[in-house]
């Protein structure tokens, strides 16, 4: 499956027996994952969650573009800063990956590793993002028009895919962290163009913010040149 692939099947979960086991500062890596790895034409996404609660833990992982689902079953254990999960399908060979936590700003941090099979070694990443209702997300969905074109947004299960000015689809990914001052205003920041299409950080920044009349500002992550900024029609 081609980078292009949208996630029509996100919100499909997989079937898991999770084994876990705990470590002392499990915390640190609890929470919502996305990314995944690349294998020559292939990109494998990855929606990972980790929980920690009254010393046990638990996790959830679906490959929502795979394009044969499957029951899984899963292997998982992490630490304060490292992660292993062992996944397993029937007639398939086994897959680990194991990696580690780079530390940085919440709503960068990543954890990067290795990620192999009976014939196969690779690299994968992962990074941290944020879980937001449903009923938050359908607030954002519609069609956005300003100053450099349009912006179409739709929810589709648990993700957010947004078009700019007709480009395909790509979901949108909520920051892990957010400011105070956008936090009190209900103001939400995405990542657009995740790693479900490319294996290294997505390169949009969509922030909405919520009022009598939603807007959207897009901008480039890496140099944060405005590309449109829109009212919600």
């Amino acid at each position: 499956m081609a980078h292009t692939t949208t996630l029509r099947a996100a919100g499909a979960a997989f079937s898991l027996l999770c084994i876990v086991s705990c470590g002392s500062g499990a915390r640190r890596l609890d929470g919502q994952w996305v990314g995944g790895w690349q294998r020559e034409s292939t990109y494998h996404f990855v929606d990972l969650s980790l929980k920690t609660e009254d010393g046990s833990q638990s996790g959830r992982i679906a490959l929502p573009l795979e394009p044969e689902p499957k029951p899984w079953l899963m292997n998982l254990s992490w630490d304060d800063k490292e992660l292993t999960v062992e996944l397993l399908r029937k007639d398939e060979p086994k897959t680990f990956l194991s990696g580690k936590l780079e530390r940085g700003e919440p709503s960068a941090e990543r954890v990067v590793g290795n990620v192999k099979n009976a014939d196969w070694t690779g690299e994968f990443e992962l990074t941290r993002t944020s879980l937001v209702s449903r009923e938050t997300l359908d607030k954002w969905a519609g069609e956005y028009v300003g100053e450099g074109g349009s912006l179409r947004v739709r929810r589709d299960g648990a993700y957010l895919l947004a078009s700019l000015n007709g480009e395909p689809e790509r979901a949108l990914f909520p920051d892990a962290a957010r400011t105070e001052e956008d936090a009190a205003a209900g103001i939400f920041a995405f990542r657009c163009g995740a790693a479900g299409w490319q294996p290294h950080p997505p390169a949009r920044r969509l922030r909405f913010r919520p009022g009598s009349a939603p807007s959207v500002m897009v901008t480039n992550a890496a140099d944060g040149a405005r590309l449109l900024e829109a009212t919600k029609k």
